[in-house]
């Protein structure tokens, strides 16, 4: 049987610093997030924030993936799509995960979406 289809959300992001998603991801494995900028003028750009525990200060994560999401309909120097970002994140030891991100202009829609997988065997 298949997983269900995760929901897609559409998020409005403001020039400054804006959280996209929030995620509890305790006792998971990993989750897999996608983030399709919606804005055809202006580029997205994110990172992930996560904690071990609430009782702890988050934590910025050096992954690259949302840095630079580009506006709709763009392509990179080969010709692929570069208006989209997914990332694979391992999860296994945080208690939460986040989304931040801001728009290069006065603001913009995203979509974002994401699937959680259980914990690694």
């Amino acid at each position: 049987m298949a997983a269900p289809e995760p929901t897609a959300t559409t998020v409005f992001v403001n020039a400054t610093m804006t959280q996209v998603a929030s995620i509890d991801v305790r006792q998971l494995g990993i989750v897999s997030i996608q983030v399709d900028n919606l804005d055809a003028a202006q580029v997205f750009s994110g990172f992930l924030r996560r904690n071990v525990s609430a009782s702890m200060n988050d934590a910025t994560s050096s992954m690259p993936d949302f840095s630079q999401v580009q506006p709709l309909g763009s392509l990179d120097p080969d010709g692929n799509p570069s208006d989209s970002a997914m990332a694979d994140v391992d999860v296994e030891g945080s208690a939460t995960l986040d989304l931040y991100g801001r728009m290069s202009g006065a603001g913009g829609n995203v979509r974002v979406s994401y699937r959680k997988t259980g914990p690694k065997p």
